[in-house]
């Protein structure tokens, strides 16, 4: 069972965070809203999922929200057949109690959540893939994934054959690319409203007899979430054009 666009699908792209590795540019603008060649964070992710065939985005807001806010209005404007969804939080949740309160308001089964500071490097879109690869009925997420060299870098998992994800120290050579799909259920049954959702959901879960995949990215990205990742991303924008 791969997953079903409709009308009532709903993708996420978090925007309530401090980006604080950023330093001095997110003291007055939030991370969603740094432009990388020209485009902001947000719109490239929204652009993304638009283009998959998405047809609601839901967007939570905290630190500098009324920026955020602003920003998806001209969204709206551009994008009019598009239903975008502001879940804000007066009390920052974290991106697992952010997931959870969107799942919780909009009911839904599943979710796809496109982190704004993960930037492709792709055409067509890579979306599709994790879309057709979805099953709800045996998982509870499925993760895009970007396998590493673990001598000079780190990793979240590993990926075994039959597309689960473990946790071995020394062995986690598969890094997490900032885009999942995560069935409801299990998230909305977490009884705190504040978590992590990799910390407080899924570390813990990969000891028991778990229901979490991952597939491989075969494009490039990079995660815009330091300055030196941001040039990076800049550098390589300004040769493409």
């Amino acid at each position: 069972m791969v997953f079903l666009l409709n009308s009532d699908s709903v993708a996420m792209v978090p925007a309530a965070g401090f980006g604080t590795r950023l330093g001095e540019i997110t003291k007055t603008k939030p991370k969603p809203l740094v432009e990388v060649g020209g485009i902001t964070m947000l719109e490239r992710a929204c652009v993304n999922l638009i283009e998959s065939g998405f047809k609601r985005i839901a967007i939570n807001t905290h630190y500098l929200a009324e920026q955020i806010h602003d920003a998806v209005s001209v969204l709206k404007k551009k994008f009019a057949t598009v239903d975008f969804y502001i879940s804000h939080e007066p009390k920052i949740l974290d991106i697992g109690g952010g997931i959870k309160k969107v799942m919780h308001d909009l009911t839904l089964s599943e979710l796809l959540v496109y982190n704004a500071d993960t930037l492709l490097f792709s055409a067509p879109n890579p979306l599709d893939n994790i879309l057709n690869t979805w099953d709800g009925d045996k998982m509870d997420s499925l993760f895009y994934l970007k396998k590493i060299n673990p001598a000079y870098e780190k990793g979240d998992f590993k990926l075994g054959i039959d597309k689960k994800i473990t946790r071995v120290s020394g062995e986690n050579d598969y890094l997490f690319c900032g885009i999942a799909i995560y069935r409801a259920a299990p998230v909305i049954n977490i009884a705190a409203d504040e978590f992590h959702i990799m910390k407080n959901y899924v570390f813990p879960k990969l000891m028991e007899t778990h229901k979490f995949y991952g597939i491989e990215l075969e494009s490039e990205f990079i995660d815009i979430g330091t300055l030196n990742n941001l040039e990076i991303a800049k550098n390589i924008l300004d040769r493409e054009k």
